[in-house]
């Protein structure tokens, strides 16, 4: 197990930075004056320095022992084996029965209980490290099948299954370090994640994870029911196959967790900025880190790309508590439920599923299939009413239909419209049966018709390009509906707002070094709550019982989910080609093409989303024009000050989109300035610098814009509140060509190369909860190249009995020699691929916090990044960039880049006006092969009794396959390092078989 922990220095509170002329600048919190945009002001305002319950914290984590990884300065690996047993115990019952010459009957029943230790919960506390985390896995499965034949020309097949789907995730309790005493919440230090990584988002580990993905505890009980019944007719020259088939879940699922920010077991307290991935209220003015550097200030100063590493380490140091939370639960009528209850649901969902096809041998060279298939899957019926749905405050009826939604807020977004987006974006919540004309939280839909059509000729030619009668060329269409997989059906509703409601102490403040007042509004080192420091607990509010909830804005709700109650099923159409033609000698090579054409696949978005597209009425200037201006001002080393109250940012020109919009309602074309005695444009600069430099639109807009304008232009209840809903779509092509020469001579052999692209507006399937576009107002931004896409994949497989023995090529008379010589194979599987995407990490989004949650922004480039990446070996790297593998220190020597520092310097973070489509990787990673071998022999062999003895090679030629590096803005000198190995070694392995 790898993390990143503090470094000596960094646990003494001392942060290291690079100055933009590679010095190396230590920053003593408590006694370092070389902040401010000056670089003559005290760091840390309270002149305190690192926290020492987050000193006596950090105390518990081991020292690195992997040098020259992490960022090399502040943070660097820690590298532990940790056991990770398993325990499998599999049972098979299985009955076949002849009832008659027509008739058979069969059965199975499997039973297994597997207990997995994982990875995701660790403790890396000296003395007592050890994996935390296991999955206990036990299911049971039954199936069923009748298959009988009446008369000549009806065959039916009745066939079933049962299973009970049974697994759970068990993880520790809440607790910190047996040292860490007194205090009323669990430590969540830098962020949240499994793992330390160097960056913004989780600098350092902690000695015990309790993030909420991978600390939580679930259960999963189902009781899946399945019943078919597929017949088929012959009647002359056709083939009539029809049926149709039955599913029913009845699922129970247990959580304690609402994806993202807390636990039901106990509050947890988020110390860091709102630069990571726990944030949302500590802020870090440039007051409280060094002077961005810039064309002519090149040291003692803080490159553009670490100031949201600095601020997420700074808040972490300093121990700024951004706020507490935990998760509580209310039952199906908004009643709370006792602190601890984790969330259940009892879902029932239902689906049939019917078909009719024709096989019709036209001719003898020409066979003709058409068909059609319906089905139907039932919304998903929580048994005690817990779905809640989301309702337009003014009408108190459901949110629905998503994409027209955004479509209607970008509109009154472009025409100035403030009163229609009051009505748009202010929402409570109510148990889905509170309201009228809903009983399910998504529409029945009935039309999932899907044709099929496929011709298979035969030519009737005898010439070379044909043979004699030995080409088939196949042709097919058809469309093919999605059912929705159990997270969407059983987990987002459950997670709706109201029922599950996460409750803490939102940016705590302190005064005269305690406690004050949980502010909600932002704080940075001046007045946030130091944990220990200024207090050992925080208030936790009482749950309150009842609907409708309304969230307070701002951010009275931090986490919420939703299914659009419109959502409809996806369907795709596939086209297939292919031209198959035999050889002598037992060859057959088959060429041909398949298409898939994905159409209103699931998606997601956050309704907080702000647009970019949106545009002043009055300059015609767009957010994403204004957004990007402020962003290049503060990445080019602009500053902004405050003098008797009053910001001022120098050469940083209004934008006419922050100035006009944040009039509002108020009448006063000059609201900024008669109200902060400026700008808008430099209130806002001035409130969020880290977000602008970073490009995070949606958080700029959140916790900047939207809090100084008359009246905010984004919806403001919420942190985050995703919706999935559909409308996205997802193109493949692939070509491929298969050589498959049948078993004879001894050989067996068969070749495939397929080329092939895939794109799509999202790179993650239904199965995750968050997986959002860059925009929902345009989900084009998130199309490109899927994080799957693999161009081009050979492979080959071949088993091969050796010539010699007795009834093969070369033999003796001797029995015994032939004994020895013969019974020999050999088997052996060969792959080559190119590489998947890789994107370059670049933080920020495009307006969808949910966009950047899971997908990585990618990062722009100036220069084509086509072909730079390989394996490239003894690279020193430079200028502070991809200097973590120099050999000469320790490191691997490896790089995906011959020149790490030229790719990063012609790197930039988002600029929203240049690349709409910014989740489309950078290049691809660098191909790979492989090969793998069996050596084999029989050693006996009569009439009764069967051995063999095998070798089997799995890598055989011992290759490295280097793992995906370190490519993130954040990290430069690790910036295209290898430290991993993607394959493993070889591994050899021995076997005696006795058949009998």
């Amino acid at each position: 197990m790898g993390t990143d922990v503090p470094t000596a220095m960094a646990r003494q509170g001392t942060l290291q930075f690079k100055d933009a002329s590679g010095n190396v600048v230590a920053y003593n919190l408590a006694t370092s004056t070389l902040c401010g945009t000056s670089g003559t002001t005290l760091c840390d305002p309270r002149g305190i320095g690192i926290d020492p319950t987050i000193q006596t914290y950090w105390g518990n984590e081991p020292l690195p022992n992997v040098p020259g990884t992490g960022d090399g300065l502040n943070s660097e690996e820690y590298l532990q084996s940790m056991a990770e047993p398993d325990n499998e115990n599999y049972g098979l019952l299985r009955l076949d029965y002849a009832i008659n010459s027509r008739w058979h009957f069969f059965a199975t029943y499997r039973e297994q209980k597997i207990l997995f230790n994982t990875g995701d919960q660790f403790d890396i506390t000296p003395g007592s490290q050890h994996l935390i985390s296991a999955t206990p896995v036990q299911p049971h499965f039954a199936t069923f099948m009748l298959t009988g034949q009446i008369g000549s020309h009806l065959t039916m097949q009745t066939h079933g299954s049962y299973m009970r789907d049974w697994w759970g995730w068990n993880r520790a309790s809440l607790a910190n370090p047996s040292n860490v005493t007194g205090l009323g919440g669990t430590l969540q230090v830098s962020g949240e994640g499994q793992t330390g990584n160097a960056g913004a988002s989780k600098p350092w580990a902690d000695p015990i994870n309790f993030n909420t993905q991978q600390g939580r505890a679930r259960t999963w009980d189902g009781r899946d029911w399945y019943l078919a019944e597929d017949d088929s007719w012959l009647h002359g020259n056709h083939t009539f196959q029809f049926g149709g088939a039955w599913y029913f879940w009845n699922i129970q699922h247990v959580r304690t967790d609402d994806v993202l920010g807390g636990l039901t077991s106990g509050p947890i307290y988020w110390v860091s900025s709102i630069n990571s991935s726990s944030g949302s209220y500590v802020n870090t003015p440039s007051s409280e880190r060094p002077p961005t550097c810039s064309s002519t200030l090149t040291s003692n100063c803080l490159p553009s790309s670490q100031v949201t590493v600095w601020n997420a380490m700074y808040s972490a140091m300093l121990g700024l508590v951004d706020h507490s939370s935990q998760v509580a639960t209310r039952d199906g009528n908004f009643n709370a439920l006792p602190l601890g209850s984790p969330l259940v649901d009892n879902v029932h969902v239902g689906a049939v599923y019917t078909y009719w096809q024709d096989i019709w041998q036209m001719k003898p060279t020409i066979t003709f299939t058409y068909g059609l298939s319906w089905g139907l899957q039932f919304p998903p019926k929580e048994i005690n009413g817990k779905q809640a749905l989301q309702l337009f405050s003014a009408t108190g009826r459901p949110v629905s239909n998503i994409n027209a939604y955004f479509q209607a807020r970008q509109q009154a977004l472009d025409a100035a419209n403030f009163s229609a987006l009051q009505g748009l974006d202010n929402f409570n919540f109510a148990p889905i049966g509170s309201v009228s004309g809903y009983t399910r939280p998504v529409n029945t839909y009935w039309g999932s018709v899907g044709p099929r059509v496929a011709i298979a000729w035969q030519p009737p030619y005898h010439n070379r390009f044909f043979g004699n009668r030995e080409t088939v060329i196949r042709a097919g269409y058809s469309i093919v509906w999605n059912r929705t997989n159990a997270v969407g059906l059983v987990m987002t509703p459950l997670l709706g707002t109201g029922l599950a409601q996460i409750i803490g102490c939102n940016a705590p403040t302190e005064a005269n070094g305690a406690f004050s007042a949980c502010s909600g509004g932002s704080t940075d080192a001046t007045n946030a709550f130091r944990i220990g420091l200024d207090g050992s607990s925080l208030p936790l509010p009482t749950p309150s019982s009842g609907y409708p909830v309304t969230p307070t804005s701002p951010f009275g709700s931090h986490y919420g989910f939703n299914l659009d109650p419109a959502i409809t099923p996806p369907w795709s159409h596939n086209v297939t080609f292919d031209i198959q033609r035999s050889f002598p000698h037992n060859w057959l090579v088959d060429v041909g093409y398949i298409g898939r054409f994905s159409r209103n696949l699931e998606n997601g978005g956050d309704t907080n989303s702000s647009d970019m597209f949106a545009r002043d009425p009055i300059s015609g200037q767009t957010l994403a024009q204004a957004f990007d201006a402020v962003s290049q001002f503060l990445r080019g080393g602009g500053k902004c000050t405050t003098t008797g109250g009053i910001v001022s940012c120098p050469g940083l020109a209004p934008q006419p989109f922050f100035e006009n919009m944040a009039v509002g309602t108020s009448g006063n074309p000059n609201y900024c300035q008669s109200k902060y005695g400026t700008s808008c444009t430099d209130v806002a600069a001035a409130r969020q610098p880290g977000y602008a430099i970073n490009g995070a639109l949606a958080n700029f807009m959140d916790f900047g814009y939207d809090l100084i304008a008359y009246q905010p232009i984004d919806p403001m209840q919420f942190n985050f509140n995703f919706w999935n809903f559909g409308g996205g779509w997802a193109n493949y092509n692939a070509g491929f060509i298969s050589v498959h020469k049948a078993f004879s001579q001894g050989l067996n052999f068969t070749f495939n190369y397929t080329w092939s692209h895939s794109l799509g507006t999202q790179g993650l399937n239904q199965q995750y909860i968050i997986y959002g576009n860059p925009s929902p107002f345009d989900q084009s931004t998130g199309y490109g190249s899927a994080s799957f896409d693999r161009r081009n994949v050979f492979n080959a497989t071949w088993y091969y009995v050796l010539p010699f023995g007795k009834g093969q090529r070369f033999s003796t008379s001797n029995a015994f020699f032939n004994h020895i010589i013969g019974g020999w194979y050999s088997s052996g599987i060969w792959t080559w691929q190119s590489g998947l995407p890789i994107c370059i990490g670049a933080d920020g989004n495009y307006g969808d916090p949910s966009g950047g949650a899971v997908n990585n922004t990618c990062a722009q480039s100036t220069m084509s990044l086509f072909g730079l990446s390989g394996q490239y070996s003894n690279v020193a790297g430079s200028n502070g960039i991809g200097t973590n593998g120099d050999p000469a220190k320790g490191g691997s020597g490896i790089n995906f880049l011959a020149d790490p520092a030229a790719v990063y310097a012609s790197l930039s973070r988002p600029l929203l006006t240049q690349n709409l489509r910014p989740f489309d990787p950078n290049f691809a990673a660098p191909s790979s092969w492989n090969v793998d071998l069996s050596v084999g022999k029989n050693i006996a062999s009569t009439e009764r009794y069967k051995a063999y003895f095998t070798a089997d090679f799995f890598n055989a030629f011992n290759l490295f396959q280097p793992a995906n590096p370190t490519l993130d803005m954040n990290v430069p000198s690790a910036f295209g390092v290898v430290t991993g190995q993607a394959n493993s070694p070889r591994t050899i392995q021995l076997g005696l078989r006795f058949e009998f």
